[in-house]
């Protein structure tokens, strides 16, 4: 199987240097391809008219898209904020011993959160 890796589409966008490329992220529980785009540094005044950027930008777009290409990135890694709620604050909240009445759960410092979500 061939390795692919993305080089990705470096402009000038609002006296920017902007990098475009593609990214897996997890959307909705289904990994999805998202095309991003990436503020990398501001131009120069001496690179103004430039199409092509120069040097310098070319080799800070190939370090942020590093981890990308290593694949050391996992669009599994992130959850939604429901997830999380469910999965790991409740979890831990009801191990830890806090009260529980009708109204919700009562953790930490009197914050009170109800099993809405």
């Amino acid at each position: 199987m061939r390795k692919r890796e993305q080089s990705g589409y470096i402009y000038q966008r609002g006296g920017w240097w902007v990098l475009r490329y593609r990214e897996d992220v997890m959307d909705n529980g289904q990994l999805r391809r998202r095309h991003l785009a990436k503020q990398i540094e501001p131009v120069a005044p001496e690179h103004r008219r430039l199409k092509r950027p120069p040097p310098e930008i070319e080799k800070r777009a190939g370090q942020l898209l590093t981890p990308l290409n290593n694949h050391t990135t996992k669009p599994e890694s992130t959850q939604t904020l429901v997830e999380f709620v469910e999965g790991v604050y409740f979890t831990n909240l009801e191990k830890d011993g806090p009260s529980i009445d009708g109204k919700g759960i009562q953790g930490p410092m009197g914050i009170s959160a109800k099993r809405t979500v």
